[in-house]
This record gives C-alpha cells, structure tokens and sequence, in this order.
C-alpha cells in the first residue's frame, strides 16, 4: 500500500514530465551527434521516447503536462529571443526587404495551394483540409486560423509540428546538394516553410540564415492569415 502510494506521488509529481523532456531530448541530442544520421532528429526521437514511456508504463498525458507545461511556458521568450538574429543582421534585411516580402509571398502560397490540391487529390473531408492550411506557420497562429477558417485546431497542430520537424530533417540534405544557394534565400526558404523547429536548424547554419528564417516566421503568418480567409 505505501509503495502504490510512493508511486502514484511519483507519477502526479510536476517534475516527472519536464525531466521526461530534458533527459529524452538530450539523449536524441547525443544520438543525432554519434551517428550523423538525418532521420536521428533530436525532436522525433524525443517524441518516440516519451510516448514509449507512457504506453510502457500507463503514465498519462495529464500527467505528464503537468511538468510538460513549463518548457512550454519557454517558448514564449525563446520565440522573442530570435528577433536578436534580426537586430544583428539589419543591414541585410535593409538590403533585401523586397525580395525577403516576396519570398515569403511565393513561399506561402506554394505551400498553401500544394496542400490544397494534395488533399482534393486524396478526396480528404473539408474540415480536415482546411485543418491542414496553416501547417507551415508557428503553431500559436496556425491554431487561431484553423479556428477561424472551421478547421480542428488539435489536427492543424499535428501538421505543424510535422512540417517543422521533417523540414528540420531535410535541410541537412539541402545544404548538402545545394551549395551555392543565398543565405538570404536559403533563411526565407526555411521560414517559409518550416517556422520555428526549421529556424532552430537555420541558426546552426549561420546567422544570416537564422535571421532571415526568424523574419519569414513572422512575415509569413500574416500572408497566411490572409491567403487562409480566401481559400477557406
């Protein structure tokens, strides 16, 4: 009986879910360095091992956002952190404003229209199309538009973290085949299309690239709020 009460106290303890986070995104940081592998994302791995653990052990999602809520609680100021990138690098902005606008422009229509006609191809039901619109914003806004086009926000917020963490996977690859590509461009591209978990990746590659991508966020919610309106 005092051992069922010790571990329920263990489970219902705030600190479980946000060590769960740390330790297991840690590991795929450490996993992703030894083997160099591009499908070894520090942020899939993190998932798998997390949702291992709760159908391993019963431990259940309530519980473990318990502790969960206070790395959420980080994005916030980590989001606002970026805008560092974009102080430094002003002057590229300055120079690039009309073609960084409409990079953003080309890029958030693409992504729109291919994830339209994709889900008309596949015959997919209206609501779930429509929750799939704003997959490639960061997720606070990607929610508020799925809400006010009729989309299932939980569904457009699946999709979004899908597009960041496969784009995070791919531009390695990218990087790799294409080597004369603009830092301004290559920084547009990947906020464009793959917010804040591509913008993380970005950073990596320079700063111009993570400031460019940290201006595509922004730049590229606003289009998609409005593209989003129309399609809907």
């Amino acid at each position: 009986m005092l051992k069922k009460e010790r571990r329920n106290n263990m489970t219902n303890s705030h600190l479980i879910g946000f060590i769960l986070c740390v330790v297991t995104y840690s590991i795929g940081l450490l996993v992703q360095e030894k083997t160099k592998w591009t499908i070894c994302n520090p942020f899939l791995l993190s998932m798998s091992l997390i949702l291992f653990v709760m159908l391993t052990t019963g431990y259940s999602f309530e519980q473990f956002n318990k502790g969960a809520m206070y790395i959420a609680f980080f994005l916030l100021p980590a989001t606002c952190g970026l805008s560092l990138n974009i102080y430094r690098q002003k002057h590229i902005l300055k120079a690039y404003f009309i073609p960084s606008v409409l990079g953003c422009v080309v890029g958030s229509i693409a992504s729109m229209s291919v994830t339209y006609l994709l889900c008309m191809l596949l015959d997919i039901e209206h609501t779930i199309k429509l929750s799939t619109l704003p997959r490639s914003i960061t997720s606070a806004v990607a929610a508020d538009v799925s809400t006010q086009i009729g989309g299932i926000p939980s569904i457009t917020l699946l999709c979004v973290v899908l597009s960041g963490m496969f784009g995070a996977m791919f531009i390695p690859l990218l990087t790799k085949y294409m080597k004369n590509v603009n830092s301004v461009a290559l920084g547009i591209g990947i906020g464009s299309s793959a917010h804040v978990l591509g913008t993380a990746k970005a950073i990596e590659l320079g700063e111009i690239e993570g400031a460019m991508s940290s201006i595509a966020i922004s730049i590229s919610g606003l289009i998609t709020v409005v593209l989003a309106t129309f399609i809907s």
